[in-house]
């Protein structure tokens, strides 16, 4: 697998995380709706997808870093 190929690869698996982060959240969102505690699952799946959204982006700057060599 080419350099580029792996770049590519790492991007698509930090894209894939972060819309499963997103569809965590939804699910918690329609399973548990109002019930105590769902708050705390709230912040940890925004926490979640924050970080899911941060590695997509090193991912990407790792790819254009090396594309502009």
């Amino acid at each position: 697998m080419s350099r580029e190929e792996k770049l590519q690869a790492a991007i698509d698996a930090a894209a894939q995380r972060v819309v499963d982060e997103i569809n965590n959240k939804k699910a918690i969102s329609q399973e548990l709706g109002r019930m105590p505690g769902v708050h705390d699952a709230f912040k940890t799946a925004d926490k979640n997808i924050a970080r899911a959204q941060k590695d997509l982006g090193k991912a990407v700057e790792r790819q254009q870093r090396h594309q502009q060599r």
